[in-house]
């Protein structure tokens, strides 16, 4: 299962058809703030990952990343932008191994997904608390486990 936050509806269609396609599921969310009350909902199942676009209504996708690092501090999260600056990577060296620029092919997420839930199989029974160790940025699926 992957969840998908962001604002903009075709683009939440279109990712969770490309999850579909690729043998998983998917489910999504119109913000960060959704997405938060989700979380702390009784209903809430931890994701294999998570693709959050940063531009949104209220809460950027950055403030969510934080929030949910305080809930689950070893989920795996990708920041999708349209704007690839010197915040985005001094915010992405702090919190994630993953972002991916709009616009993007297919088959980079499709990749990328797989590989995460490759290495989530891989290491169920032995998850390491060194997240970040080995993480890469863009597309480079080093297993955020290693």
């Amino acid at each position: 299962m992957f969840h998908i936050i962001d604002d903009e509806p075709m683009l939440r269609e279109f990712l969770e058809a490309i999850i579909d396609d690729a043998g998983f599921s998917a489910r999504s969310f119109k913000s960060g703030e959704d997405y938060l009350h989700f979380a702390r909902s009784s209903e809430f199942e931890k994701p294999t990952g998570i693709l959050s676009d940063v531009s949104m209504p209220g809460m950027s996708g950055y403030d969510l990343v934080i929030e949910i690092r305080k809930l689950y501090p070893l989920q795996k999260i990708i920041l999708v932008t349209g704007n690839v600056n010197n915040e985005h990577f001094q915010h992405v060296e702090k919190h994630l191994c993953y972002t991916i620029a709009k616009p993007f092919q297919s088959e980079i997420i499709i990749d990328l997904l797989t590989s995460l839930h490759t290495c989530e199989e891989a290491h169920k029974n032995s998850p390491s608390s060194e997240y970040f160790q080995g993480c890469k940025l863009a597309t480079d699926h080093n297993c955020p486990f290693n």
